[in-house]
């Protein structure tokens, strides 16, 4: 084969070699973005769990707050129908500690619902980094396409050049 057949099929391949690269860089964006825009989806996914979460300890801490209240109501009930002074002594004693623990219970129900939502708020972080870290990790596809088509093309260039000297 003469030199100059090589050199066209080495051309030839240069420009494939170029092509193959650019697609794979397309290809490879395109995943990025979908990755990217899947993330941003998890994202908002996770935020909307934690505000959900948020409403579920309010209104779990108002709803024990009101069962401690009805259970302190029973509890002068049954003391009075005993005739039992309410506002003094034991009887006002275990009122005042069903009203601690109400208060208590009602917090800790509101404390664990916001350790869920602080969870999903910090998963939503992590999805919104991924998010932009897909977005910033895009490559231009004629970077990868003119590197092949220089280094394929110095190459020919290189053989070209012994070829001369022999």
């Amino acid at each position: 084969m003469s030199m100059s057949a090589q050199i066209a099929a080495g051309m030839v391949g240069v420009g494939m070699n170029s092509y193959g690269a650019y697609q794979q860089a397309q290809a490879e964006n395109y995943s990025r973005k979908w990755n990217s825009f899947m993330a941003g989806q998890q994202a908002e996914l996770a935020t909307a769990k934690a505000s959900i979460f948020r409403s579920l300890g309010a209104q779990e801490r108002a709803e024990t707050l009101q069962e401690y209240d009805a259970l302190r109501s029973q509890q002068r009930a049954q003391y009075s129908s005993s005739g039992v002074n309410v506002n003094k002594g034991s009887a006002l004693d275990t009122q005042a500690t069903t009203a601690k623990m109400g208060v208590y219970e009602a917090q800790k129900a509101e404390f664990q619902r916001e350790s869920q939502a602080w969870e999903m708020d910090m998963e939503a972080r992590a999805h919104r980094l991924e998010q932009q870290f897909g977005m910033a990790s895009q490559v231009n596809p004629w970077v990868p396409a003119m590197s092949a088509a220089i280094g394929g093309t110095t190459s020919i260039y290189s053989t070209y050049g012994k070829w001369m000297k022999s």
